[in-house]
């Protein structure tokens, strides 16, 4: 959790926000850096789950990703939007947990 959290803000915010803002203004490249960031984890949630969870599941990836787009924008460093996926991986993971084996609601 700690290194993926790690190697997504670099991948996606110190690299493709980067080039983003390359060729659009800053918000826009928060925008699009954010939806290709939440289109990357369509295809990998599709692979385990059905298009309902995933629908639901990447409106929450794309408030995330604007969120720490936004934060790289404003601080030009990913430790911020770093800490902030450490703490939404661990969500995910509590929730997965409870998925799989039913411990849901109880």
């Amino acid at each position: 959790m700690l290194i993926n959290a790690a190697i997504e803000e670099y991948a996606w915010r110190w690299f493709v926000f980067r080039q983003c803002e390359r060729l659009m203004p800053g918000f826009l490249a928060v925008l699009v850096s954010a939806a290709l960031f939440t289109i990357h984890h369509v295809v990998s949630m599709r692979a385990y789950v059905g298009w309902d969870v995933t629908l639901v599941s990447s409106l929450g990836l794309m408030i995330g990703a604007t969120v720490w787009s936004t934060l790289y924008w404003r601080y030009r460093s990913i430790w911020p939007g770093y800490v902030s996926h450490i703490f939404a991986d661990i969500a995910v993971y509590i929730v997965g947990w409870q998925v799989m084996f039913g411990t849901a609601g109880s």
